[in-house]
């Protein structure tokens, strides 16, 4: 049976991460990335209902695990380099994660910096010109910090060595990464690394589930207490209150806050309200809700509904405007990471892991459902 700290980087979401380890060393430039060749993989497109029964295309990438996108035809992906060495663990051999470029167009890869570091847990910049990665070890949920600029290729450390969560770090402006560190410290970092900066809540000993908009850190207490850091005031305030606070989402104009919390079923529930915490709107209950998404516009909310088993109930987009509800078409499975949604808005990229069925580690499956 594979190592369950390998299947929980592997998983992902957020939920089975362990915390372990302490930084070390100090940040470092790397050397642009070698040329490498394209590496072609097709597409395996179908047709399924969507919504209100029109038909819609689905997507599914088999292999690869969906990070982010780059432009509406361009995502940003993590798999498997199978011209790296295998390392063998528990009777299974794993190659090297190694960040790709995938052209939904034509199918084509392109590794971004091929080597025989484990990277993944990627983010794009606002402007999609950098991305901010980690490096990790198999056998590790913490990971080592890094920027690539994507017109170069070339990457620069920017934290130290195991610092940070493999699933922390977000972007604070197309130039300012932010993080929690395992000792507690929200840390502020250029894309260069040269400028960096931090910041310690004295009443919170681990800043947990980061979001970052117009200036504003929001970031949850263990004691049950969403707060905001505004980085030009410096000071803190509650953002909301609750028995559990499990994930929470501001909108992409900051107005609104979507938060999940334990009610008192033991299920969870997902509201919506002001960013002043009035005019509450309950949206969904599930034994589990995971990773509330805004759509670009501001106007939808994609979140995965979990039955008690772990298993995906459905991928649902909630339509703030109208009230209404869609469930995508995608059998995901166990989801692995938040849904994101593509620039323009129109689609949603979601990633689930296989697992069992006489597999010795985990398998990815990323779908890129039409969304409205």
């Amino acid at each position: 049976m594979p190592n369950r700290l390998i299947l929980a980087v592997l998983g992902g979401g957020g939920l089975l991460m362990l915390i372990a380890g302490c930084g070390r060393g100090e940040p470092e430039a790397q050397p642009a990335a070698p040329a490498y060749g394209r590496v072609t993989v097709l597409d395996n497109p179908e047709n399924a209902a969507f919504g209100d029964s029109a038909v819609k295309p689905l997507v599914r990438l088999d292999g690869v695990r969906g990070s982010d996108w780059l432009n509406g035809r361009l995502l940003l992906v993590s798999k498997e380099n199978p011209d790296e060495a295998p390392t063998e663990l528990e009777g299974a051999e794993f190659r090297p994660l190694n960040l790709y470029a995938r052209d939904l167009s034509t199918g084509e890869e392109t590794p971004l910096a091929p080597g025989a570091d484990n990277q993944g847990y990627a983010v794009a910049s606002p402007d999609r010109s950098r991305i901010f990665y980690k490096t990790f070890d198999w056998q590790s949920s913490v990971g080592t910090g890094y920027v690539m600029d994507l017109r170069t290729r070339r990457s620069v450390q920017v934290t130290q060595r195991d610092e940070l969560e493999l699933t922390s770090g977000v972007w604070l402006d197309d130039r300012t990464i932010v993080y929690a560190a395992l000792d507690g410290r929200l840390v502020f970092v250029s894309e260069d690394g040269a400028k960096r900066d931090t910041w310690s809540d004295p009443d919170v000993s681990q800043a947990g589930d980061l979001k970052a908009v117009h200036g504003k850190i929001f970031y949850a207490a263990s004691n049950g207490v969403l707060y905001t850091y505004d980085t030009e005031t410096k000071k803190k305030k509650i953002a909301s209150k609750s028995a559990a606070p499990v994930w929470a989402s501001p909108s992409p104009d900051g107005t609104k806050l979507a938060v999940v919390q334990r009610i008192r079923s033991g299920a969870m529930e997902l509201s919506v309200a002001d960013a002043d915490g009035r005019n509450r709107k309950a949206i969904a209950q599930d034994a589990q809700i995971f990773g509330p998404a805004w759509s670009p516009e501001g106007d939808r909310l994609a979140y995965a509904g979990i039955e008690s088993s772990g298993m995906t109930r459905g991928i649902y987009v909630t339509n703030l405007v109208t009230g209404t509800t869609a469930t995508l078409p995608i059998d995901a499975g166990f989801i692995a990471d938040a849904p994101r949604w593509s620039p323009s808005g129109d689609r949603l990229m979601v990633t689930a892991s296989i697992t069992g069925g006489g597999r010795n580690k985990p398998e990815f499956v990323t779908y890129l459902a039409a969304a409205k």
